[in-house]
């Protein structure tokens, strides 16, 4: 078996809901589960949270909470995470209660069939328990196309949860140690899981082995939000929020179009996908701190050159002498 460990909000934020990153180098983690989004509200953080992990070598996927219709719409919690999520290879739905709303088998059915009506080509799986299926699934051979992730705290593996014959996945802890997962932020116990198959069998059920993003080569362009909060989109002008920015943070762009940073790195983290955010037309919302062309190293000897080459925005060069 190989461990996974599952992430949410608490795990990456302080008491005051400042961003407290997790150390995902330092996680005995193979892979990780990270709460993207909350209904149809998005988790904050999540987007800088999984590329860290992606940029740490894990294999990781988002998961979303599904609220019961009493609360809020399945079908519209779908629409949401399509949009924030239709290009992950893997989603995972979590099937339980909160407070007292109970989502059902035809929330769960609603916010699936959803899914895959918006065109989700993705892999499905539904977190749950042996005894809330019991009462609010059903034993239907349609779940049983889906993989299942299962609850169950201790030694003892989870029961058979027709119509599934086994779970692919068992959460057999709560009370991981924060430690041995790279928690900074104080939290006192973190998820633990265990996946059943090998290492290869995992690698694609998450879609595949994790390739750390390239820092990107062109022009760099390094700036400071200098207004309170700032939207980024995943295209200019039009384009659908995706992230925020606040006072302070620091941001970097492979080019600027039409007063659009097109962002590679937020807050010190790599971004995944299109991220655009405005300067403002007198650059009063981003202001530029540095701008960084492409160099042209020229080699020369006596005044002949020897050899000239580019160099990337933010690369570097190593000069080796030999007598």
């Amino acid at each position: 078996m190989i461990l996974i460990a599952d992430h949410g909000i608490w795990d990456w934020t302080s008491e005051d809901d400042g961003f407290v990153p997790i150390d995902f180098t330092k996680s005995k983690a193979v892979a990780v589960f990270l709460k993207a989004c909350d209904g149809k509200w998005d988790t904050p953080y999540y987007t800088e949270t999984i590329a860290m992990a992606r940029s740490a070598g894990k294999l990781a996927a988002p998961y979303v909470w599904l609220y019961a219709r009493k609360h809020t719409d399945p079908k519209i919690q779908a629409d949401f995470w399509y949009l924030r999520l239709k290009n992950e290879p893997l989603i995972a739905v979590d099937f339980e209660r909160w407070s007292t709303y109970y989502p059902d088998y035809d929330d769960l059915y609603n916010a699936v069939e959803r899914l895959l009506q918006l065109g989700y080509m993705g892999k499905i799986i539904i977190y749950t328990n042996y005894w809330y299926w019991l009462v609010y699934g059903r034993n239907d051979l349609y779940w049983a196309k889906f993989p299942v992730w299962l609850a169950r705290y201790g030694s003892t593996p989870p029961q058979v949860t027709p119509p599934w014959i086994k779970e692919t996945i068992w959460q057999f802890s709560a009370s991981g140690n924060p430690a041995d997962y790279g928690i900074t932020n104080g939290k006192l116990a973190v998820d633990e899981n265990w996946f059943y198959g090998t290492q290869e069998e995992l690698e694609e059920l998450f879609g595949g082995v994790v390739i750390p993003p390239e820092p990107p080569g062109g022009d760099m362009y390094k700036g400071t939000v200098i207004t309170a909060s700032l939207n980024v989109r995943n295209a200019p002008v039009t384009g659908t929020v995706i992230n925020g920015l606040s006072l302070n943070n620091l941001v970097e762009a492979d080019r600027i179009e039409n007063g659009w940073w097109h962002l590679t790195k937020i807050r010190g983290v790599v971004t995944i996908g299109e991220n655009w955010a405005y300067e403002g037309l007198t650059k009063n919302y981003i202001r530029t701190d540095v701008q960084v062309g492409n160099v042209t190293l020229i080699l020369s000897r006596n005044g002949t050159t020897l050899s000239t080459d580019t160099i990337p925005a933010g690369g570097t060069v190593t000069v080796a002498i030999t007598s």
